[in-house]
């Protein structure tokens, strides 16, 4: 036995005799989705309440687990997330909204394409894919978006889309653009703000756009920041919260 194999044995025996100690009072929810249990220990351990649905989540269970044992109560959103061989079994009950969002999914059973395309999208439309996930998908260009007028858009999702440039935004005005995504993307920049004040801009989410920095909210102490939301963008560092009383809030 290998000094790797012997340190497996031990941590494996350890958890298998704490789990079984009568005195501790074990979140079994917490303890099913734990990255230390596998699924040998669940099988030695039948008769404790384990969660299907955070073992679902479990990065241990593969797809062969699942299939040997399919007369467990497995959950199929978090079996969805796992990404495992969804093309070759398409009869399982697969979260479809969860696999619309996940770009790594394929219909090529997650192999070496790690995004889901518009042709993808296209070559499976019996499939009840989710709009608004799909709308925040990179692979979701502006030219899809037109050449595509009768899908269900969501536009608070695709204003958030880092496809979605002020140019866009500029071009089509009738469309029904989120001003809070908008006010988020990181490709609003300042100089777009100060161009447009008589746009919608949502102060909140503005506040925390990564291209906001601290000179240019010290330049423009007229404008409604919020100071909360100021505290989460990237570039309001600690240095500058102590240097400046007016993000006291930023310490609480």
């Amino acid at each position: 036995m290998s000094l790797t194999e012997a340190v497996t044995a031990a941590k494996r025996e350890w958890i298998l005799k704490k789990l079984q100690d009568p005195k501790a009072r074990w979140d079994w929810c917490s303890v099913s989705d734990d990255p230390n249990i596998t699924w040998d220990i669940v099988q030695a351990l039948p008769d404790k309440p384990w969660s299907f649905h955070a073992l679902s989540h479990n990065p241990n269970i593969t797809w062969s687990i699942v299939k040997a044992h399919p007369e467990k109560p497995w959950d199929w959103k978090g079996l969805s997330w796992t990404r495992y061989i969804v093309k070759a079994n398409p009869d399982k009950p697969w979260d479809w909204k969860e696999l619309s969002y996940d770009k790594n999914i394929t219909w090529d059973i997650v192999s070496g394409n790690p995004e889901i395309t518009w042709d993808i999208v296209q070559a499976n439309p019996d499939k009840p894919w989710s709009w608004s996930t799909l709308s925040t998908n990179p692979n979701m260009t502006w030219d899809i978006v037109k050449a595509n007028p009768d899908k269900p858009w969501d536009w608070h999702h695709l204003s958030k889309n880092p496809n979605i440039t002020w140019d866009f935004v500029e071009a089509n005005p009738d469309k029904p653009w989120s001003w809070w995504s908008l006010s988020g993307n990181p490709n609003i920049k300042w100089d777009f703000v100060e161009a447009n004040p008589d746009k919608p801009w949502d102060w909140w989410s503005l506040s925390r756009n990564p291209n906001i920095t601290w000179d240019i909210v010290k330049a423009n102490p007229d404008k409604p920041w919020k100071w909360y939301s100021l505290c989460c963008n990237p570039n309001i560092t600690w240095h500058i919260i102590q240097a400046n009383p007016t993000l006291e809030t930023c310490k609480k």
